[in-house]
C-alpha cells in the first residue's frame, strides 16, 4: 500500500511540476540601447608607477582627470609623464590633455605640451605630440621651440629618443643665441 501511494505521490508531484511549466510563459524583452553608452572608467588623480627589473623607478605617470568610453581610447586632462634617460637622469613632459590608445601603446599630447630635459636649463614647446612610452621615442610635425639659457631655436617636426635624450629637429631649423 505504501509503495502504491509513494508512486501515485510522484506521478501527481511531477504532473502538477509538468502543468506549471506549460502553463508559464516566458516572454523576453530587449533592453533599449542607451543614448550615451556608460562609461567604462573614470578616474581622477592617477599616480601610476613602472618599475625597472633592479626595483628602481623607470617612468611615472600623473594624470588630473579622464575617463575611458567602452570601445574607445582613454582621454584625460592634466598629464605629467616622467622618465629617466640611459644615465638615470629624468625628463619630464607635460601637456593639458590628451588620448592614449592603449593597443598601441600610444600618447597623443595637446594643449601646450612641454619637455623638460635633464639636467635642466631646456624647455621644449610644442602645441602636439606622439609618445610611444614603451619605446621611449616621441615625434611630431608641429612647430617646436627650445629654449635654453643662451639660445632659442625653432623649427618644424620633431623626432626624439627619451632614452638617449637626443631631439632631432626635422625642417625650417632655426637658431637666435643670446648674449
Amino acid at each position: 500500500m505504501r509503495k502504491r501511494f509513494s508512486t501515485l505521490s510522484a506521478i501527481i508531484g511531477i504532473g502538477l511540476i509538468w502543468l506549471t511549466i506549460e502553463s508559464t510563459e516566458i516572454t523576453w524583452e530587449k533592453q533599449p540601447e542607451p543614448v550615451n553608452p556608460p562609461t567604462e572608467s573614470y578616474f581622477e588623480g592617477l599616480d601610476q608607477w613602472r618599475f625597472g627589473v633592479d626595483g628602481t623607478p623607470e617612468q611615472q605617470v600623473v594624470i588630473t582627470s579622464g575617463s575611458r568610453p567602452v570601445g574607445r581610447p582613454v582621454r584625460f586632462k592634466g598629464l605629467s609623464f616622467l622618465g629617466s634617460d640611459n644615465k638615470g637622469r629624468y625628463w619630464d613632459i607635460r601637456a593639458g590633455r590628451g588620448v592614449h590608445k592603449i593597443i598601441d601603446d600610444e600618447l597623443r599630447l595637446f594643449d601646450g605640451v612641454e619637455i623638460r630635459v635633464p639636467g635642466g636649463g631646456a624647455v621644449l614647446t610644442t602645441p602636439k605630440l606622439m609618445l610611444e612610452p614603451g619605446n621611449q621615442k616621441a615625434y611630431n610635425n608641429s612647430p617646436v621651440e627650445l629654449v635654453t639659457e643662451t639660445s632659442v631655436t625653432t623649427a618644424r617636426g620633431l623626432e626624439i629618443d627619451l632614452y638617449e635624450t637626443t631631439a632631432k629637429f626635422l625642417a625650417n631649423v632655426e637658431t637666435i643665441y643670446e648674449g
